[in-house]
């Protein structure tokens, strides 16, 4: 897990030891197998968005694609709203996660199906 997270940059990110402060509670839910598996689910769902971007972001497939990307977000950060948010803002500007398999093309894909779903 160590190798997907920065905690200085989170901290300078989010500014907000009461945000840290639950943060360090959600990391301490889940063992470091756990947070392997998670990003294991994460490189499957960028690779399955990657080869679906030419759908219409309107379309029922792409809406579906849409509810499992924030059903796997929401596996994590269901509890913790602010947290989902700052972790969604920092992970589009690359200052979450140094992911392996992070794709610019995907996050903005995602935000284009959002504005047709209404949320995220």
């Amino acid at each position: 897990m160590n190798n997907m997270f920065d905690y200085k940059k989170w901290l300078d990110f989010c500014k907000n030891p009461a945000e840290m402060q639950k943060w360090q509670e959600l990391m301490t839910k889940y063992t470091a197998n756990d947070w392997v598996e998670y990003s294991e689910k994460w490189n499957k769902m960028f690779n399955k968005v990657e080869k679906s971007l030419d759908l219409d972001p309107k379309s029922a497939d792409a809406q579906k694609l849409f509810e499992e990307w924030t059903e796997l977000f929401n596996s994590i950060y269901g509890d913790y709203p602010t947290l989902k948010k700052h972790g969604w803002d920092a992970l589009k500007s690359g200052l979450m996660f140094q992911m392996k398999y992070f794709n610019q093309a995907v996050l903005d894909y995602i935000d284009k199906l959002a504005k047709y779903h209404g949320d995220h």
